[in-house]
């Protein structure tokens, strides 16, 4: 007898082409239409993923998951990974010198190439190392998906705030054609185009797919004799491909090759003092005419260190390249055997003016280099019978190269400087289980464990013998183990309802700062307890998710500030505890809703450091919200479907995201913060009768809401008024465009 799980799946696998094989299958499976009508009935579409490594519904998935296809992704407008977090319960992903992606409260602190993030984030199955491509424009996809608590079983790695997979559109065995183009503000430009079909008949198929993004600027950068091209600011200058090929050499065994490239050399994000005057250490203040101006900065972006003949060469790089093969083969007893090997390259540089103003004063540069190799294998079984399981080995290797250097002519040009040069080298092996065995036909008990061991080798040389100090050299190398269980229950009290309970356990690896001279910092741990609900009611026409989680998150990497020197410690323990809600309900066959709300609370249990700013006492943060954590995020969306007298269809969208107030430091200092905000986009597309084109009229932000996405703290203390000064990242303005798109 079937259990409730498998009962109400609809999806069904073509004579010798299964769902493991067959990707046509799978993109047919999770569905771009949102409602679909069996024997004249309104309800839900099925959505597959893979989540625990193998495909399964998103309603028996018992992790608390967001699925977004291909078409959800273009009808929300989103363009960019950024853009996830507006429609993402718990999640938050903001642009600073690299991505910040932080997931429940749980993120990353240290961003040299020598510490890991604490979400992982994989493309195709492939985790990406580096935090500093965790921000990139999405193109050709299939679906994301965001898996939001630790995933210290089946993805182990670095993964303790949880794991956001993109999986790019698979070869078909029919040819298709996609081109979509874009215009709008801002002179936006944007051209996406996928060819897909067989090379050899049943045999060999192929897709590839490009992109185009170019825009200019939204921030207007007045610096007298600015030059090279830095006279509009976080402009958009991209171009990417991808090239898939899918081999079936048997009805048994499929070869998945993806070669993939990504060039973005757009502009830098500015920072924005709103401060007026700036007033630095030494007590000189300056006029800042442009604080009250949003738009507007001033700002000398100086690409060399006067007297030390050291220069860069990109204002801003965000580079990455790769290539994998994805074996996968069903054996003659049912079971699944999957390789994944994959090589990967990161480019990253960054120049900031770091004063904001127009004398030369400080400014920093950042140029990393990261080359990844990664082998993971899979066993698992068929799906049959009470008892199914997952068994895998992983293995990484990363090294990189590292130069920082933070210029400090005085407005004199003067050969003053902190110069950091560096590499490091990590080595990561794992294996993992995870077997769910039937106690009952609607109970089901998940058993989990990963051992994961890491090591990591540094060198490194922080030279500030022109400011009067002394280049020191640090050699040295540390490893560490862990041991991270997942034990759940499912019940299933009938069909198309579940509720699930877990303990899981996350870890992420220690590692070293190369922003200052310290020793390795030690591994950090989220424990996680949690319960939910998934269920679709009213003939399945609403499908509502729901999650309360509880962490005790122990020996957290925190930077700390010590003796004026910007480090990272295990330094700081938290709790954390919240809800999550996400909603999608068909009205009628026109109308379709959707909502996510998020409740979050975090709290520092113990964290004493010492305040960066003037007169630099230590303080303890105990009772302080995490960064990066609002205590409440919510989004609503409605579509609503007009067919045409002429055999077209008219499609109105609208979409209202909030985000709650949340600091951006754990001084919680309101001068650092940013206001509850909320953004409302919309959309008007108008469907051909054959449904092979589509015009749409778009509109973000339509308020114009200006928000700050970010934001640092600098070294420039306002007397009086507030210990330090922010330095704010701009949210994007008010957006008019029209896309056009053709499919065949």
């Amino acid at each position: 007898m079937k259990t409730p799980r498998t009962q109400h799946r609809k999806h069904s696998s073509r004579p010798g082409c299964t769902a493991l094989l067959c990707p046509a299958l799978l993109s047919a499976a999770i569905g771009a239409a949102p409602a679909a009508a069996q024997e004249g009935e309104l309800m839900l579409e099925e959505i597959i993923i893979t989540a625990e490594r193998r495909q399964a519904s998103l309603q028996d998935t018992a992790i608390s998951v967001s699925a977004f296809s291909g078409e959800d992704l273009a009808r929300a407008g989103i363009e960019t990974s950024e853009h996830l977090a507006g429609i993402t319960p718990g999640l938050q992903i903001q642009r600073d010198v690299i991505g910040k992606v932080v997931i429940r409260g749980v993120g990353a602190e240290n961003f040299t190439v020598a510490g890991d993030p604490g979400v992982a984030i994989s493309a195709d199955g492939v985790y990406l190392a580096r935090s500093s491509v965790s921000i990139f424009d999405l193109f050709d996809l299939e679906r994301v998906e965001v898996l939001r608590g630790p995933q210290g079983t089946l993805y182990g790695r670095n993964a303790t705030g949880g794991a956001i997979n993109f999986i790019a559109n698979k070869p078909t065995d029919e040819l298709q054609v996609a081109v979509s183009g874009d215009v709008g503000d801002f002179n936006k430009r944007r051209l996406e185009a996928a060819l897909s079909g067989p090379l050899v008949e049943g045999r060999l198929l192929g897709r590839i797919a490009g992109l185009i993004h170019d825009r200019d600027g939204y921030t207007e950068n007045i610096f007298p004799g600015v030059g090279r091209g830095l006279d509009e600011l976080d402009n958009k200058d991209l171009r990417a491909g991808r090239l898939l090929l899918t081999w079936l050499p048997s009805d048994d065994l499929s070869i998945e090759f993806k070669a993939d490239v990504y060039r973005d050399d757009s502009n830098p994000v500015p920072y924005k003092y709103t401060d007026d005057p700036l007033i630095f250490q030494g007590g000189i203040p300056f006029a800042n005419p442009l604080a009250a101006r949003e738009r507007v900065v001033s700002q000398g972006y100086e690409f060399e260190v006067p007297g030390l003949d050291i220069r860069i060469d990109e204002a801003g790089r965000w580079d990455q390249d790769g290539v994998q093969a994805t074996l996968n083969w069903q054996l003659p007893n049912g079971a699944n055997f999957k390789s994944i090997t994959a090589s990967r390259e990161a480019d990253f540089e960054w120049l900031n003016d770091g004063d904001g103003l127009q004398a030369y004063l400080v400014n920093y540069f950042q140029v990393d280099t990261s080359e990844q190799f990664s082998q993971e294998l899979q066993l698992s079984s068929s799906g049959a019978g009470p008892i199914n399981w997952i068994v895998g080995l992983y293995y990484l290797t990363e090294d990189s190269d590292s130069f920082i250097g933070i210029p400090l002519p005085l407005g004199a040009d003067l050969p003053l400087a902190v110069l950091i040069n560096g590499e490091s080298e990590t080595e990561a092996v794992a294996v993992f289980g995870e077997i769910k065995y039937e106690l009952t036909e609607r109970l089901l008990l998940n058993l989990g464990l990963r051992f994961s061991q890491e090591e990591k080798q540094v060198f490194y040389v922080d030279d500030r013998s022109s400011l009067g100090g002394s280049a020191v050299t640090v050699d040295d190398d540390n490893d560490w183990d862990a041991a991270t269980p997942k034990i759940g229950l499912e019940y299933f009290p009938r069909e198309g309802l579940m509720f699930y309970g877990s303990v899981t356990q996350g870890f992420k690896s220690g590692g070293y700062n190369l922003l200052a001279v310290q020793p390795s910092y030690d591994e950090e741990e989220v424990t996680s307890f949690e319960v939910g609900m998934k269920g679709r009611f009213f003939d399945e026409r609403m499908q509502l998710n729901t999650s309360l989680f509880y962490y005790d998150y122990s020996d957290m990497q925190v930077g700390k500030v010590q003796e004026l020197s910007a480090t990272i410690q295990n330094a700081a323990e938290s709790t954390i505890y919240g809800a999550e809600v996400e909603m999608l309900a068909l009205l009628s066959q026109q109308l379709q809703l959707s909502a996510g709300i998020s409740l979050l609370q975090t709290e520092y249990d113990d964290f004493e450091t010492q305040d960066p700013a003037p007169p630099g006492d230590i303080v303890n943060l105990e009772g302080n919200e995490l960064p990066r954590a609002p205590a409440f995020t919510a989004a609503l969306a409605a579509t609503y479907t007009r067919p045409l007298a002429g055999g077209g269809t008219l499609e109105l969208w609208g979409n209202w995201q909030y985000t709650g107030e949340q600091f951006f430091t754990p001084f919680n200092r309101p001068s650092v913060s940013q206001d509850a905000y909320d953004v409302i986009n919309a959309k008007i597309t108008y469907r051909s009768p054959s449904q092979r084109w589509a015009l749409t009229l778009y509109g973000d932000n339509l308020g114009d809401e200006e928000y700050f996405t970010n934001a640092l703290e600098s070294g420039v203390p306002l007397p009086g008024i507030d210990p330090v000064v922010p330095q704010f990242f701009l949210g994007a303005p008010r957006m008019w465009g029209l896309r056009i798109n053709y499919q065949i």
